[in-house]
C-alpha cells in the first residue's frame, strides 16, 4: 500500500463546513486519485483518503493512517496530507485522514510530487463519495483555475503538472439533510409500524416538513407528536413482497427525496378474540347481551367472518351491524349453559371459542288462593295455588315453597318453618292460640 500510494503525489485544500449546532451520525468517506495517463492505455496513479466517521477525532487517532515510504522504482507519483500539527512521527504525512462529524468548518490540505520522467503530460483527477453523504453540502473542486461541482462531475482531466489544489466544501444551511441511514421495515403481519423521521433529518436552519408519494401496496400517513413528525406505515391486506415509500423532505433551501423500503413476508396468522372469555350471566326468562365489538383482531387485516351456534336451552340472534348478539335461553330454564362462535378468514380453520353461561332463577310469583281448613285432632290444613310463572308472568318450573308461622303480626316473632315444599300444602299443628301464616315461593 506504501507503494502505491507513493506514486501519486498531489496538493489541495479541502474546506467543509458543517451543520452548526447539529451532530451526524452517518460516516461518509470520499477516494481521491491522481493518474498519470500513458498514451499507451497504462498510467501510475495513487489514492488519498478523506472523510467523517463517529468516533473520529480532528487530531491523529486510529482513523488515519501515515503515508508510507515511496517505491524504490520511477516514475511515480504521491500524494499525501501535510499534517504538523500532528507531530513529526510519521513525517507529518498521512495518506488517510478522518475528521470528527462536529459542526465545523474543517480543511484538508494535500501536495502532490512525483519522481521519474511521467509516461505523459496528461493527468486525471477522479473521485468516489461512499457513505452517507450530508445534502446540504456541495463539494466545490478548486484546481488549475476550475470551480468543479464534485457531485455532477467525477473526474477531472488536464495536462502540464500541478501539485496543489483545494476542495471546497459548500454548505447550505436551509437544505434538509440525513442523520442515518432508514431502516428496512419488515412485516410478518400488517399491524402499523412507527418511524419518528425528524430521528433521520435534519436541517440547519428553518424547520422540516415532510411528504410522501401515495402507494396502492401500502398505507401510510403522518402524525406530528410534540416537536417530531412519525410515520405511521403497513402493507395493504393481501400483499406480500417488497416495495418502496417515496419520502420528500422539505426545508427552505431545497428538498431530500429517501426511500424506505417496505418487505411483508408471506406470514399469516388466524384471527383471535383479544378480550378475556368471560360467563354470562342472565336472569331467568330474560335476554343478554354478547359484544365483540372492536374485540375481533386479524393482525392480517384479513376479513374475517363470525358464526355462532347456540344449543337446545339457548338461542342466539347475532347483528352485524352493532357488533353484538342477543343470547336467549329457553322459557323457563335456568341453570348452567353455553354457546359458541368461531372466527374465520378463508385462511386457517375456524378458531371456536365457546362462552359459559349462567341463566340466575327468576323471581317467583307469589302464592294465591291460601285456604285454611281446620280438621279434627286440632290441626290445620293450609292449601294455595301452585305457582307456575315469575313476576313477569313467564312460566317457571320446579318451584319450592317456605311456610312460616309468626307469632306477630310484623313477623319478627316466629315460632316455626317448613321449607323444600314441593307440593301446595302442608299439615301445621296449632300450637298457639293465634298465629300469623307466611307463603314464599321459592326458585333455586
Amino acid at each position: 500500500m506504501g507503494q502505491y500510494l507513493a506514486r501519486c503525489k498531489f496538493s489541495f485544500l479541502f474546506i467543509l463546513t458543517f451543520c452548526a449546532g447539529l451532530t451526524l451520525n452517518a460516516d461518509w468517506r470520499m477516494d481521491f486519485c491522481l493518474a498519470n495517463l500513458g498514451s499507451d492505455g497504462s498510467l501510475i496513479s495513487a489514492t488519498v483518503y478523506l472523510g467523517e466517521s463517529t468516533g473520529a477525532a480532528d487530531s491523529f487517532d486510529a482513523f488515519d493512517f501515515p503515508l508510507g515510504p515511496p517505491p524504490n522504482n520511477s516514475p511515480y507519483v504521491c500524494a499525501y496530507f501535510p499534517h504538523n500539527d500532528w507531530g513529526s512521527t510519521y513525517n507529518g504525512n498521512y495518506m488517510k485522514d478522518i475528521r470528527s462529524i462536529n459542526p465545523a468548518a474543517k480543511t484538508w490540505n494535500f501536495t502532490f510530487s512525483k519522481s521519474g520522467t511521467p509516461l505523459s503530460n496528461n493527468y486525471r483527477l477522479s473521485w468516489e463519495i461512499t457513505g452517507l453523504f450530508p445534502a446540504c453540502y456541495q463539494p466545490r473542486l478548486i484546481f488549475n483555475s476550475q470551480n468543479i461541482n464534485m457531485l455532477t462531475q467525477s473526474s477531472y482531466s488536464y495536462t502540464g503538472w500541478l501539485y496543489s489544489g483545494s476542495i471546497q466544501m459548500q454548505y447550505n444551511n436551509s437544505v434538509p439533510y440525513q442523520l442515518e441511514p432508514l431502516p428496512e421495515l419488515l412485516f410478518s403481519n400488517n399491524l402499523t409500524q412507527e418511524l419518528n423521521l425528524n430521528r433521520y433529518f435534519k436541517v440547519g436552519s428553518g424547520t422540516l416538513s415532510f411528504s410522501i408519494l401515495p402507494n396502492n401496496n401500502l398505507v401510510q400517513n403522518m402524525v406530528t407528536n410534540q416537536d417530531s413528525v412519525w410515520l405511521n406505515i403497513y402493507p395493504v391486506a393481501g400483499f406480500t413482497g417488497t416495495t418502496f415509500a417515496e419520502l420528500t423532505v422539505h426545508g427552505t433551501g431545497g428538498t431530500l427525496n429517501a426511500q424506505i423500503s417496505i418487505t411483508r413476508d408471506a406470514t399469516n396468522s388466524p384471527p383471535v378474540f383479544r378480550d378475556t372469555i368471560q360467563p354470562l350471566e342472565i336472569i331467568q326468562n330474560q335476554q343478554g347481551i354478547f359484544s365483540w365489538n372492536g374485540m375481533v383482531f386479524d393482525p392480517d387485516l384479513d376479513t374475517v367472518t363470525i358464526n355462532f351456534s347456540g344449543g337446545e336451552n339457548i338461542s342466539i340472534e347475532p347483528n352485524e351491524t352493532l357488533q353484538q348478539a342477543i343470547v336467549i335461553p329457553a322459557l323457563g330454564f335456568k341453570g348452567e349453559t353455553n354457546f359458541q362462535f368461531s372466527l374465520a378468514d378463508n385462511l386457517h380453520s375456524p378458531v371456536i371459542y365457546t362462552i359459559p353461561v349462567t341463566v340466575l332463577p327468576a323471581v317467583p310469583a307469589s302464592p294465591q288462593n291460601l285456604v285454611l281448613q281446620l280438621l279434627p285432632e286440632n290441626s290445620l290444613l293450609l292449601t294455595w295455588q301452585t305457582v307456575h310463572t315469575d313476576t313477569s308472568g313467564l312460566p317457571i318450573s320446579g318451584l319450592k315453597y317456605k311456610v312460616m308461622l309468626y307469632a306477630d303480626s310484623s313477623g319478627t316473632q316466629l315460632i316455626h318453618q317448613y321449607t323444600n315444599l314441593t307440593s301446595p300444602d302442608i299439615l301445621i299443628p296449632v300450637e298457639s292460640e293465634r298465629m300469623f301464616i307466611k307463603v314464599i315461593s321459592v326458585n333455586e
